[in-house]
């Protein structure tokens, strides 16, 4: 073989070329028993070719190569085994056992061997290769051994004697020889289980690129003497045959007598796949477990040598398959698909590989596809891919597709055939097509194409692909609430939860892309909760999305995976509550109130709802009211008179049966709640010691269509009068109600606000009674109001006498009509009164300040007056008024100086002040540094109250926690201030220059009056500090002095500071502030220099202001 690898000049590298089983019927028949066979271009036979050399093996499992006989003058392994095309002349290295290989595969090891010329012929190498080949499919050893070495120097071989082999560690890439011209090649399989592969004329071994060179005696090369590259098989069986090509330039011949077969003549494409690459091959027919070769050149200084599994004849290709694909179906030979889908077909072709099962390139390759006539193909749609599934760019001619008879073709041209990857991969035609409007479920689509290489058609398989019209979508409602005995609407409460259920049959489309359940309630329900369930009832909401919306009560499930619920039935609960107290009006009609609901599902399909169903509420109300002790027994609830608590109440329905009962709280309440629209007896039982003013009201007939909180009882308490202790005499006892309508001898009561006397008495049990006359005799300050009489039932008999009321006298009578009738009877006079407004009380005065006014009452029999025992009211003195006093530690002062105002309050002692709040807002050319509140005693109590300051309105608010922890107390706010550098004093200056900066606090207090809190907003006094516009001269600083206020705090001096408020005593002030502070043992010093002070400062700003008018 040429050591000249690839290049320009068609060197080639001589490979071991391995093939896949070939077992494919072909066109013609080979001959039998023949000895040696001449094979035609492109001849096909029918051959069963079982060997198969593993082109990439070799990298993982490294062979094992020995050398026996005799020792070698080395063995090494190159790793450096790079493909190059350059040449590379073996006697150059004089190294050879670190040569690398770089007429090797890339990417693969090897071995390379030294031996003596002199004893070669004694070595035997043998190399032993792991899983490089197949032997019917199974994977299979393969070991070589190299023997009889013939060593032999070429003249031009220089220094160079040693007999060198190459061994790459692919048996794909065969092995390299110098100074040997003769061995013997002897080759066995092995299988898994140590046995020989037996071979039974059903494998080929070919011997490709035996080069010739007819040698040039003009030159002193190795190429001067004619040469043939060689190989013989020594024990070829006679049924064995031998082919060469019908235009071979290899011819049999004989060398040291044995029959070989060497190339003549060196005119052939001598690269892998050449167009007459063939010329210069021969191919053995094997048979038997142990194969013997001769190798040899008749005159070469050194040659590649390899076996290859590949033939001389054309075999044929893997058959072409077929796949087809829709939206959910990749690659099939069967499939379903609906109306509207495109197929995607593809047409695979697996290429031979070179020097595996072909030799040479295709002459043709060509895939042809007759598209059915119930689908169209889709035009541009066609392109070629590579074994990844990359478009191959090919010529625009290269797809042809023909209207009339439906028929898409690809036919490669030459550049891409002598450019197409022969590799044992794919190539494929892909092309989408649409069946036809019109088909019928089951309507078949059947397609089938063929490939043509090298004039030889394939056909593929058939594409079956089946319509399916899908099935449409339902969607059905139903309530699960409780139907009435007698049918009709389903029923639903106020507040308790009832569900709906949706019963969904997707549609089984497998284009579905949308899977969406809503439930769009109606506003008056509330969506309380939504799952989704299978047919099998598994819970499968986490396979959607849930969305409520509580504004609308809109419920969405949409579906993650739509298409995985094709043909599934599905169901929908939702829990919903009707709402308490809803606006059922838009719901009612003819009197009759139904709620509908409607459920929804969307898919491809659109949007479909479901069959409307409809609720019917049982609304339920609420009832209650009141047991009240009306006093006055004149059956309405007056604002003094007070609940009863303890009253049983019992609520019956129309048949009598009771479903509800309570009893009243402490402020005599009672509710019941949740009782169905209907008719019902309400039973009212009486604390022990109480009587109903009106029994019919013991028991109440309601009709209960809304919410009924009127059924109301008033009762009280008899109070018969005590019983005479002889009852010849006539018994009186005066009374006085308090606030909780108790009989008292003494109560506190307001101005002008209505109270009752009660006069009990028991008349003598005389039986000639000529007059009565029952007698009150108010103190003048009073009012009487009103009275009237009752009998010991509570019975008002004031019409059965004469009764007079002396507005100016304040004196109240009243005269029986018949007095004989009352004799020994027991009589109440009830006297509403009142202090008058405007009276003056200073008589009444007792000692605590508060007003006792006294009240007696007469009983007149016959003349004889009997007096009651004394009763009292007081009314409690006027509370103090709030005050508020203002002051400042300075009165004229420079811009920026700061100084501090005293905002003193004395809060009103009425007991029922609520609130109290300080505020002052400073002028906004004065800003507020900071603030604190004290109390009486000089404790800073800021954190008692909320303090804020309003930077930009320079406010300044304190508003108490609690404002009657202050009832009566003095409150000091301290704030610290000073006249902005930048500020416009313009409003604020006179004619005369001088700048007057006003200030007023003010405090709020609110005070409890009836349950409602009234403020009352007090001003302090007004404040003013003067300024005067800074002057340029002199420059000199004339002392000033500080005048005296006329107006101090009386107690509490405010600290000027910014530290947080504590409850330690107050520090001497760290300002200008010369305020003392109250309980300072220094008070007296620091007002009498603080006064000597002012003086001074006073008399030197005089002195000053006059120097500089007089300048």
């Amino acid at each position: 073989m040429n050591k000249k690898l690839i290049s320009k000049k068609n060197k080639t590298l001589k490979i071991l070329l391995a093939s896949g089983v070939i077992a494919s019927p072909l066109l013609v028949s080979y001959q039998v028993d023949a000895a040696e066979v001449t094979v035609k271009d492109g001849e096909l036979r029918a051959v069963e070719n079982n060997f198969l050399i593993i082109p990439d093996a070799g990298k993982e499992i490294k062979p094992i190569v020995t050398v026996t006989g005799v020792t070698p003058k080395s063995v090494t392994k190159p790793t450096n085994n790079e493909y190059q095309t350059a040449d590379y002349y073996m006697e150059k290295n004089e190294n050879f056992d670190s040569h690398t290989f770089r007429r090797f595969q890339d990417g693969f090891g090897g071995t390379s061997i030294r031996l003596d010329q002199e004893t070669s012929e004694k070595a035997v190498i043998t190399v032993l290769y792991k899983q490089q080949a197949t032997y019917k499919g199974e994977p299979v050893d393969l070991k070589m051994t190299f023997s009889n070495i013939k060593g032999e120097t070429n003249p031009s071989a220089g220094e160079m004697k040693d007999v060198g082999f190459m061994i790459s560690d692919n048996m794909f890439s065969g092995y390299y020889y110098l100074n040997a011209r003769d061995f013997d090649v002897n080759v066995e399989f092995i299988k898994k289980d140590g046995s020989k592969v037996v071979f039974n004329n059903d494998a080929y071994f070919t011997f490709n690129s035996l080069n010739y060179y007819e040698g040039n005696p003009n030159v002193t090369s190795l190429y001067k003497n004619e040469s043939s590259e060689y190989v013989g098989y020594k024990n070829q069986d006679p049924s064995s045959d031998t082919y060469l090509t019908a235009d071979t330039n290899v011819k049999s011949m004989t060398v040291d007598g044995k029959k070989v077969y060497g190339g003549t003549v060196g005119e052939f494409t001598d690269k892998l796949g050449g167009e007459t690459f063939k010329r210069n091959t021969v191919s053995f027919q094997v048979k038997g477990d142990s194969l013997d070769f001769a190798v040899g050149t008749t005159n070469r200084y050194g040659a590649w040598n390899s076996i290859s599994s590949s033939t001389l004849f054309d075999v044929a290709p893997k058959k072409p398959y077929k796949t087809v694909t829709d939206s959910d179906e990749v690659n099939k030979t069967m499939n379903t698909f609906e109306t509207g889908e495109v197929l995607t077909f593809k047409v695979n072709q697996p290429t031979q590989t070179l020097g595996v099962d072909a030799l040479q390139r295709y002459s043709q390759f060509a895939i042809v596809d007759n598209l059915p006539k119930n689908t169209t193909y889709v035009e541009g749609s066609a392109r070629l891919l590579d074994s990844t599934g990359k478009a191959v760019s090919v010529s625009p001619t290269s797809f042809t597709y023909s209207k009339d008879t439906h028929t898409l073709m690809f036919n490669g041209d030459a550049e891409f055939l002598n450019t197409m990857n022969m590799d044992g991969k794919n190539y494929t035609i892909e092309f989408k097509a649409k069946p036809i409007d019109g088909l019928k479920e089951g309507d078949v689509v059947d397609n089938v194409a063929k490939s043509i290489i090298n004039k030889a058609e394939y056909p593929t398989n058939h594409t079956v692909s089946k319509t399916h019209i899908p099935t449409a979508s339902t969607v059905k409602k139903m309530v699960d609430a409780k139907v009435p005995v007698n049918g009709g609407v389903p029923t639903v409460e106020e507040g308790t939860a009832f569900n709906y259920f949706v019963d969904y049959t997707i549609t089984d489309s497998k284009l579905n892309n949308r899977l969406v359940l809503t439930d769009d309630l109606e506003d008056v329900l509330d969506a309380k909760a939504v799952k989704i369930l299978d047919e099998k009832g598994t819970d499968i909401t986490s396979k959607g999305t849930v969305n409520v919306d509580d504004a609308k009560e809109l419920i969405t499930w949409t579906a993650k995976t739509p298409s995985e619920f094709a043909g599934q039935k599905l169901k929908m609960q939702v829990t919903a509550v009707l709402k308490t107290k809803a606006d059922l009006t838009p719901y009612t009609k003819d009197g009759k109130i139904e709620i509908p609901n409607v459920a929804k599902l969307t898919t491809k399909e659109g949007v479909k709802s479901s069959n409307p169903v409809v609720v019917k509420p049982i609304l339920k109300y609420t009832l209650g009211d009141q047991v009240w002790n009306d006093v006055n027994k004149d059956g309405k609830q007056d604002t003094t008179e007070k609940g009863i608590p303890g009253a049983k109440v019992e609520v019956k329905d129309k048949d009598g049966k009771v479903v509800a009962t309570t009893t009243t709280d402490n402020n005599g309440k009672y509710v019941v709640k949740g009782l169905p629209a209907g008719d019902y007896t309400v039973d009212f039982t009486p604390p022990k010691e109480y009587t109903p003013v009106d029994k019919t009201k013991l028991t109440q007939t309601i009709k209960l269509d809304k919410d009924n909180m009127d059924a109301d009882l008033g009762l009280f308490i008899p109070t018969p009068p005590p019983a005479p202790k002889d009852p010849t005499k006539t018994v009186v006892d005066k009374s006085v109600l308090d606030a909780n309508e108790k009989e008292v001898d003494a109560t506190e009561v307001k101005k002008a606000t209505d109270y009752k006397y009660r006069v009990n008495t028991t008349i003598t049990d005389k039986k000639d009674i000529k007059s009565l006359e029952i007698t009150d005799d108010l103190e003048d300050v009073l009012e009487a109001k009103s009275a009237k009489v009752l009998d010991k039932d509570g019975k008002d008999i004031t019409a059965e006498g004469t009764l007079t009321i002396d507005k100016e006298k304040e004196i109240i009578s009243w005269k029986a009509k018949d007095p004989t009738k009352y004799s020994g009877q027991k009589l109440v006079l009830e006297v509403v009164a009142q202090v008058k407004k405007d009276a003056d009380l200073s008589k009444y005065t007792d000692k605590d300040g508060n007003f006792l006014i006294p009240n007696t009452a007469d009983v007149i029999v016959d003349g004889t007056t009997t007096s009651s025992d004394k009763v009292d009211v007081t009314v409690p003195k006027d509370p103090s008024k709030t005050v508020v006093k203002k002051s400042a530690s300075d009165d004229t002062l420079e811009v920026g100086q700061s100084y501090s105002y005293s905002v003193e309050t004395t809060v009103t002692d009425d007991k029922n002040v609520k609130e109290v709040i300080l505020i002052d807002d400073l002028e906004d050319v004065l800003e507020a540094k900071s603030a604190k509140v004290f109390d009486k005693d000089g404790k800073n109590i800021t954190d008692e109250g909320t303090l804020t300051i309003d930077e930009e309105k320079e406010i300044i608010t304190w508003k108490a926690k609690d404002g009657s922890k202050y009832i009566g107390q003095k409150l000091t706010l301290a704030i610290d201030t000073f006249i902005k550098k930048d500020a416009d004093l313009s409003k604020y200056t006179s004619e005369d220059g001088k700048v007057v900066i006003p200030n007023t606090a003010k405090t709020i207090v609110g005070i409890d009056k009836d349950g409602k809190v009234v403020e009352e907003e007090i001003e302090s006094n007004k404040i003013d500090v003067t300024t005067t516009p800074k002057v340029e001269e002199p420059t000199t600083e004339a002392p000033t002095t500080e005048e005296p206020t006329t107006e101090r705090p009386e107690s509490v001096v405010v600290p000027t500071t910014t530290e947080t408020p504590s409850v330690e005593k107050i520090e001497k002030p760290k300002t200008q502030s010369i305020l003392p502070h109250t309980g300072s043992k220094s008070l007296d010093f620091l007002l009498y220099a603080g006064a000597a002070i002012s003086l001074f400062g006073a008399v030197g700003y005089f002195v000053y202001r006059k120097k500089i008018s007089e300048e």
